[in-house]
């Protein structure tokens, strides 16, 4: 009977710590700011982004320079440099959001912060999307102040996308960190995006130089 009590107190106790940290098949989710090894920030309003106002904008990372794409109903601004975040545009809240890479890809872990619109407390549901086609769910209980969240693939999973759907408007998300992405090409940089165009354009005149220098012959 000793051994049965024992044992069921250590079960009781496993399942209170999967319970606390938010664990589901292949996802953690867990509520705070908790980095990975190679956290990256996603910078908004920086080379090749969109601002908006759109239904969805892009940061990019900084240091993989990956585009994340950010989508919702409404429309949405990204209204300030660096890591400021993603909010609706005018006087709008919003609901809604999903996160993913936008040329595709999947990423091992992401982090972010999510602001009230209004002093009125609720629950956000998060959904994380797995490489295999799996789905995971969280409440994330939303009040007033940082509401940060991590999320984490487990288990030799990867994630391709992160949706988030509140019961009350959010005036914000914010501090997006993302971690371990894959499949995803980076964005060109502008000096060697510029340098191959300059080098296509001087080979079309040289070309067209080639063909003046050799003029048809007309015969009789």
């Amino acid at each position: 009977m000793k051994i049965f009590k024992t044992s069921l107190l250590a079960a009781f106790t496993a399942l209170s710590l999967v319970a606390a940290s938010g664990a589901t098949a292949g996802v953690i989710f867990t509520p705070g700011n908790h980095p990975q090894a190679d956290e990256e920030n996603i910078i908004f309003n920086g080379p090749n982004t969109i601002e908006g106002p759109a239904m969805t904008v892009t940061g990019l990372t900084d240091h993989s320079d990956v585009l994340v794409a950010f989508t919702s109903p409404i429309n949405l601004i990204t209204p300030s440099n660096g890591q400021a975040g993603v909010t609706g545009a005018g006087t709008d809240s919003f609901t809604d959001l999903s996160v993913y890479l936008l040329a595709g890809g999947t990423f091992g872990d992401l982090i972010f912060n999510l602001h009230l619109a209004e002093g009125n407390e609720g629950t956000a549901t998060i959904t994380a999307f797995l490489e295999g086609g799996g789905t995971a769910s969280y409440a994330l209980a939303v009040g007033n102040g940082d509401n940060f969240l991590t999320i984490v693939a487990d288990d030799g999973d990867r994630l391709t996308k992160v949706s988030i759907s509140s019961n009350v408007g959010l005036d914000d998300g914010r501090q997006f960190r993302i971690s371990d992405i894959q499949g995803a090409h980076p964005v060109p940089v502008p000096s060697a995006f510029w340098l191959l165009i300059t080098g296509l354009m001087m080979m079309v005149v040289l070309r067209g130089r080639r063909r003046l220098s050799y003029p048809l012959s007309l015969t009789a």
